[in-house]
């Protein structure tokens, strides 16, 4: 089972109103720039608001929450999710207001909307 021990963030690249193909060249671009912060990532199923997506969870310190955010808002993202190591999680959105959404927990059937599906297991806020 996969275990979150860091602190990661969970951000796409993707826009509801793109082509696939589009979302695929942006989700690439993402990757860039992750890999050039030296940044470690998993590519994950990702799911907001209806919409599914590919996904990247990223673990990194709260240091690098300004790169988060900066690459979020480069991508046009409404927000990105914040996972603290405890498991808190919250939505990070454009104009720096942040909401608390619980605790981020695994589940073995897949929600409707708003989760992650990262190694196998399905990852939603309670």
């Amino acid at each position: 089972m996969f275990n979150v021990t860091k602190q990661a963030f969970v951000l796409s690249a993707e826009l509801s109103t793109l082509s696939a193909r589009e979302n695929f060249h942006r989700t690439e671009e993402l990757i860039q720039l992750l890999n050039k912060h030296k940044l470690p990532f998993k590519l994950v199923e990702g799911n907001y608001e209806g919409s599914t997506e590919t996904s990247l969870y990223v673990v990194a310190e709260n240091t690098y929450n300004s790169v988060i955010k900066l690459l979020a808002d480069t991508f046009d993202q409404e927000c990105y999710l914040r996972v603290h190591s405890d498991g808190h999680a919250e939505l990070v959105y454009r104009d720096g207001s942040i909401k608390s959404v619980g605790k981020w927990t695994p589940t073995d059937k897949q929600p409707e909307k708003n989760y992650s599906k990262i190694a196998g297991m399905f990852f939603i806020c309670l």
